[in-house]
């Protein structure tokens, strides 16, 4: 999705990948498509003027977190694009793509064509009424191997957030957007008699001391 970045560092490779972004304020995903890595795409993003470049700078780069869905060939891209923008429900006001998908991107033969409106109501048609494919699927330890790698390029001083902070401002605006917000029947449940591990406590105990210290910090600002 609104992938228009130049093809610099393009891999030569036939294979593609579908990445989701996600919000971890509010939940909101991102599906897009590239031929190259997704620490890459993510950082692109956030220069780019467009709904998911405005919000991860609206609610900060380390709000957001970034996975690999799946790797198919190129050709494939934009089908599989549609495909899990459907699944997942990205689309605008649930997410932050503003199409159905296949189109822009940096990713495939198909790049600058747009999938025909025939072929987009065939694929929607198709995926009405059916769970997620991942619904209930666990993942294997190839799997999870995969995602930590791809996550520990955001880890420790990788991080682009790393030693940074967050002004006043944007605590205030943080705070604004997860006022009111509750959470599904399934979170609570998943969150009911679960036992936290000491190093969990640990970090617990450090993010509420640095929430304090973030509020007071804005109330000495007035707020703003």
């Amino acid at each position: 999705m609104e992938d228009n970045s130049k093809p610099s560092g393009e891999s030569q490779s036939a294979v593609g990948v579908i990445y989701k972004i996600t919000n971890t304020l509010n939940g909101k995903p991102y599906v897009g498509k590239t031929k190259r890595s997704t620490e890459v795409r993510f950082k692109e993003h956030v220069k780019e003027k467009t709904y998911i470049g405005k919000a991860m700078r609206k609610y900060g780069i380390e709000s957001f977190t970034v996975e690999v869905l799946e790797e198919c060939p190129v050709e494939k891209l934009n089908e599989r694009e549609i495909f899990w923008i459907a699944t997942l429900g990205s689309k605008a006001p649930n997410g932050y793509n503003l199409t159905d998908g296949g189109d822009g991107g940096d990713g495939g033969s198909g790049k600058g064509r747009s999938q025909s409106a025939e072929t987009r109501a065939k694929i929607s048609a198709k995926l009405k009424g059916k769970p997620s494919p991942k619904k209930g699927v666990k993942l294997s330890a190839e799997a999870r191997a995969n995602m930590s790698t791809n996550h520990a390029d955001f880890s420790g001083e990788k991080h682009p957030f790393f030693g940074k902070h967050h002004s006043p401002e944007t605590c205030a605006r943080l705070a604004a957007a997860n006022t009111g917000k509750k959470h599904t029947p399934e979170e609570l449940a998943k969150m009911r008699g679960r036992k936290h591990t000491p190093e969990e406590l640990v970090k617990m105990s450090v993010a509420r001391k640095a929430w304090w210290a973030r509020k007071k910090a804005v109330e000495n600002n007035g707020g703003t």
